[in-house]
């Protein structure tokens, strides 16, 4: 039996590829329910499930208030970037399962657009980076407890 104070698993940023996992929710589409044009950045996918530049205001919103994905997930793209574990790097040339960025960097990676992004950098496919020292209005994160 456990006592009060019990560390049990830990809290973690995940890496990139859970990251793309979660946020994918099973599909291969840009947002976890359906598609945009990639070339025009013009969805009606986006408006139920994220905060963007469209939809905004120009300013964070409390989590929750758009629809969650199929695994339960709320602002999984847009409202603010989130960090992940991995540092930036190219991606390999080859396919890989549950890849692990490199072990130093300048740059963390982000992914998830943001509420001052359009729809087509804002979808699941898209990452960039920042320094870890940076703060901004933009960005947060989403910690992870793993199992104990």
């Amino acid at each position: 039996m456990m006592g009060r104070g019990c560390v049990v698993g830990r809290v973690y940023l995940p890496t990139e590829a859970e990251w793309e996992y979660a946020a994918r929710a099973g599909t291969t589409t840009a947002a976890y329910n359906g598609d945009l044009n990639v070339m025009t950045g013009e969805s009606a996918v986006f408006g139920p499930i994220a905060w963007y530049m469209e939809n905004s205001s120009g300013s964070t919103h409390p989590v929750g208030h758009k629809l969650a994905s199929t695994n339960g997930l709320f602002d999984m793209l847009g409202n603010v970037r989130e960090w992940c574990h991995d540092w930036y790097d190219d991606y390999s040339r080859g396919p890989e399962t549950d890849p692990v960025g490199p072990l130093v960097g300048s740059y963390r990676v982000l992914r998830g657009g943001c509420w001052d992004s359009r729809a087509w950098l804002a979808r699941a496919a898209v990452r960039g980076s920042d320094s870890p020292g940076i703060r901004s209005g933009n960005i947060g994160g989403r910690a992870i407890k793993s199992a104990p």
